[in-house]
């Protein structure tokens, strides 16, 4: 039996406990926020595609798309890193976001965060349907352990429990770690959902083209 604890149901039950925290807010944030529960990502994100092929609202009221992809469950950590921020204006909203939480945005140039990560999960899919999109995750600057510690640690995580039986309650979790993975996710979704302006695609990228495409349709 592949329990998949960590990957991912500890991601499943960080947006429940969000959407929970969102939903009990005295004041609703001045945009709509979606929970979406995709299946099959590994197998392509047929999850993500079916979402977008039949969407609640026109895809160009998708102001964005902010993925998480489990959560952070080895240590507390000082820095996340937002996979694919770069390619939009959602990285500087992140980086203003989590400052009042202590942290700081890393790049993503990591060997296990890196650059092309952004194509391994749902995000991608909705990039390339046009909505700006971004997947957090913790940085490497950890509490108690060095850079390269913190890299070997996740990397044998990986090597013995990711895909595996072993992915179960057994395994130590931090839950620390993952409260502190979930503030820094509301915190940017908060200040997207308030923000007078929409996060836009930075110029030259490919999915800023996907995203005029869909306006174009939508304003006929």
């Amino acid at each position: 039996i592949y329990n998949g604890v960590v990957d991912n149901a500890l991601g499943v039950a960080g947006a429940l406990e969000i959407a929970r925290v969102i939903s009990s807010l005295d004041r609703a944030p001045r945009r709509s926020i979606l929970f979406v529960f995709t299946t099959a990502e590994e197998e392509g994100n047929l999850g993500s595609a079916y979402f977008l092929e039949h969407p609640p609202a026109p895809l160009p009221d998708l102001v964005a798309d902010i993925n998480i992809d489990g959560l952070a469950f080895l240590e507390a950590f000082n820095d996340v890193v937002g996979i694919g921020g770069e390619l939009s204006e959602l990285g500087e909203f992140l980086d203003r976001a989590v400052k009042p939480l202590g942290l700081t945005v890393a790049k993503s140039d990591n060997v296990m965060w890196g650059h092309e990560a952004f194509a391994r999960s749902d995000q991608a899919a909705f990039a390339e349907a046009g909505v700006p999109s971004i997947l957090i995750s913790e940085g490497f600057d950890w509490e108690s352990t060095n850079t390269a510690d913190a890299v070997h640690r996740m990397w044998l995580w990986f090597e013995t429990r990711y895909h595996t039986p072993r992915d179960d309650l057994q395994q130590p979790l931090n839950f620390d770690a993952a409260r502190l993975h979930c503030q820094a996710v509301l915190s940017l979704m908060l200040m997207v959902a308030d923000s007078p302006r929409a996060p836009q695609w930075r110029p030259g990228s490919s999915y800023a083209y996907e995203r005029l495409l869909s306006r174009a349709g939508h304003d006929r």
